[in-house]
């Protein structure tokens, strides 16, 4: 399909304030002029500062050439692109979902808005709600390379690191499910670690030094142990709930595919009984919660 020219004075959107997606649009509102947002639960009371608050999925996609979307699942990214394209007056001609949705369901979306003449980008995101608010995310795009590099500056206002990962969409979430599933992973063997550690008598402040310049080191001994789990904060920002989701869509496609699985079962099983039994915790919180479960089989 043809590409849009550039617009002299493009008019971006941003559908979903969630945790995400709030500090997202706001660091995007300082970038861009008027940018309009949209949230279904409530825009008045979430909208960022500075930004122009929509009250339909009309309104916003009829006003806007450009619109970001961050949302929970790929059940609602499909449901808002069948609405999108159903909309006579639009003028969206580009969609960048920001979600996590699993490459199938990206498959999915990408055919209805091109029958709309919309160009689809699928850019997931990691960093977490910090990486959010302080606009240090990590974009993965997959899709059209050109106009993916168009929006480089725009996706700058939200990133630290954006990588374009190839030409097919899909492969941006193939890249974000594999990432979390080795953030979900580390979790889980740093948890077992540290918990020897700790019956051994070590200091956890040292221990995690020695482990950041040792080959044990990963991102939960980085930042996510001695940040939430030493210190007992757990507010990392994201959700056990959305961790299984997610570990969940990357078994899904590793089954798919084929290829390598031998860890992957344990894993997910592990994170589904968290998020089953403590629903919307901290997925910092899964050590306290493997404490718990040894102790209870003693």
């Amino acid at each position: 399909m043809s590409l849009p020219s550039p617009l002299p004075e493009e008019r971006f959107g941003f559908i979903g304030l969630g945790s995400m997606g709030a500090p997202m649009a706001k660091n995007l509102s300082n970038a861009v002029s008027m940018l309009r947002v949209f949230d279904i639960a409530g825009t008045d009371e979430r909208a960022p500062e500075g930004t122009v608050c929509c009250h339909s999925l009309e309104e916003i996609v009829g006003s806007c050439d450009t619109i970001f979307l961050s949302l929970p699942d790929g059940k609602s990214v499909i449901q808002t692109a069948q609405e999108m394209v159903l909309i006579e007056e639009h003028s969206c001609n580009t969609l960048v979902d920001t979600s996590t949705i699993g490459v199938d369901a990206v498959k999915h979306v990408e055919p209805i808005v091109e029958k709309a003449k919309i160009v689809y980008l699928d850019c997931p995101v990691s960093g977490g709600q910090s990486g959010a608010q302080a606009g240090t995310l990590t974009f993965m795009g997959s899709g059209s390379e050109s106009r993916f590099r168009e929006l480089d500056e725009i996706l700058q206002s939200m990133a630290a690191n954006i990588f374009y990962v190839g030409n097919r969409c899909g492969q941006g979430q193939a890249m974000k499910l594999l990432n979390n599933f080795l953030s979900g992973t580390a979790m889980l063997a740093t948890s077992e670690a540290y918990a020897f550690g700790m019956s051994q008598e070590l200091d956890p402040q040292q221990m995690f030094e020695v482990l950041n310049v040792s080959t044990g080191v990963n991102s939960a001994t980085l930042d996510k142990f001695p940040k939430q789990v030493v210190t007992n904060r757990y507010a990392a920002g994201f959700s056990n709930t959305m961790m299984s989701k997610d570990i969940s869509l990357f078994r899904e496609s590793v089954l798919k595919a084929q290829t390598l699985s031998p860890v992957g079962k344990i894993v997910q099983e592990y994170w589904e009984q968290f998020s089953e039994l403590e629903p919307l915790k901290d997925f910092t919180q899964i050590y306290p919660f493997l404490k718990k479960k040894h102790r209870n089989k003693e």
